[in-house]
């Protein structure tokens, strides 16, 4: 790790933080060089080595311990209690006074400095020798797994450092979850009356979910473009183990949102207390906010940050219009029916319909004098939906999800391409 002047500008408190935790980064197993100017007694001592430059030309290189000896023995001796980088500072700037024991330095430090390349060299090519052909001309300097893990890593801490990505993210989750249950409270109960205010309650909750999953992914997704395009041009790691760690790290936060959301909705709208069911319901949810990360990615790789916010809810309003809750299927034209089996919308909605209300469920009650829809296959037949399609749907989902992986893989390779 190389670090060009990181005190420049600072206080010497802040000075000492920087290189304290530069020390610590060393003390891990790390090289790390740094430059400095006229550093402090106490941030001196910081260093493990120090290297000496006067005109280009090395005047010592070594222990910070071996410093002031070794000017000793050139014929420069330091005050006591003098700082060690002003008294060899005014050596190098005042060298004029006694140039050959400053060109005996500096002959000494060659020597020093040749020894060591000489030994460097030596053990270099022993240890290339010892590898496998294969290891010794790999691309990457660690295996692809390595890279991968560390990826994750890294993009974990990201965001749960993100506020907007976590805390927001998880908080609008349980506030809309809670909204949404106050709302449309018992609609979902076993009453024919309430059936058509429970189908909206459906919609609508396919609709957060995209929104809160989409949105916040698309408006954070963009800005990690530039730093994914100029380590992979710096040979960092290829371009898939930036794509699954992306895939793995943000999955966590999505099932969590939606599964806390879903349990909210669910269980305070009333719906079906069965296990089958909600387990059914909360599949659809997965899946469907899995789709919409994955959507917002792809839109974030592709699209500017002040492009994308406005490309991801003006390109899901067509899908939902064709979702079969605003206009009927055989109320379409001819020339749009096609569209509403590429609506991703269609196979949630239709999804948790099924969870709710097919799957053989037995007749409603009714707190009115009449309820058309009573029977559940009322339900489905006024929807136009087949009984029994719920995995049909789930197929449909996973399609969906599968290509919007492969389209993200596809942009994160034109994006470097173009990049070059």
């Amino acid at each position: 790790m190389f670090f060009d002047e990181p005190t420049s500008g600072l206080d010497s408190v802040a000075s000492y933080q920087v290189i304290s935790y530069m020390r610590d980064l060393a003390r891990q197993g790390r090289c790390v060089a740094t430059v400095v100017h006229q550093p402090s007694s106490e941030l001196l001592e910081l260093f493990d080595d120090v290297y000496v430059v006067v005109d280009g030309r090395c005047m010592y290189q070594g222990s910070l311990d071996d410093l002031i000896s070794t000017f000793a023995e050139a014929g420069f001796s330091c005050p006591p209690y003098y700082n060690r980088a002003d008294f060899v500072l005014k050596i190098a700037s005042e060298r004029t006074d006694d140039m050959d024991s400053v060109e005996k330095l500096i002959a000494r430090a060659d020597t020093a400095i040749n020894g060591y390349l000489e030994n460097d060299t030596t053990s270099i090519q022993e240890c290339t020798n010892l590898l496998p052909s294969s290891k010794a001309s790999s691309q990457y300097p660690i295996a692809w797994w390595r890279q991968f893990l560390v990826l994750v890593r890294r993009t974990t801490l990201c965001t749960m450092r993100n506020i907007t990505l976590t805390r927001f993210r998880l908080l609008g989750h349980l506030l809309f979850g809670l909204t949404i249950g106050s709302v449309f409270y018992n609609v979902g109960d076993d009453d024919g009356a309430k059936v058509l205010s429970n189908v909206s309650c459906l919609i609508l909750f396919l609709m957060f979910i995209v929104f809160a999953n989409a949105m916040t992914v698309v408006l954070t997704f963009p800005l990690e473009m530039a730093v994914f395009v100029r380590e992979h041009k710096s040979n960092y790691y290829p371009v898939s183990a930036y794509y699954f760690s992306k895939l793995v790290a943000d999955f966590p936060l999505m099932l969590a949102g939606v599964s806390c959301f879903q349990l909210i909705v669910y269980y305070l709208t009333g719906q079906p207390n069965e296990t089958e069911r909600v387990v059914l319901f909360w599949v659809i949810c997965v899946l469907f906010g899995w789709l919409a990360q994955m959507y917002g990615m792809v839109a974030g790789s592709v699209f500017p940050l002040d492009v994308s916010p406005f490309v991801v809810p003006a390109s899901v309003i067509p899908a939902v219009m064709f979702s079969g809750f605003f206009i009927r299927y055989n109320e379409l034209l001819a020339v749009f029916k096609p569209l509403t089996y590429v609506s991703y919308f269609r196979y949630g909605f239709e999804g948790l319909a099924q969870a709710t209300y097919g799957l053989n469920r037995t007749q409603l009650g009714c707190s009115e004098m009449f309820c058309y829809y009573r029977k559940t296959s009322k339900v489905m037949e006024m929807l136009q939906m087949e009984q029994d399609r719920y995995w049909y749907d789930v197929v449909g989902l996973s399609v969906w999800i599968a290509v919007l992986h492969i389209l993200l893989y596809v942009s994160l390779k034109v994006r470097i391409r173009r990049n070059r």
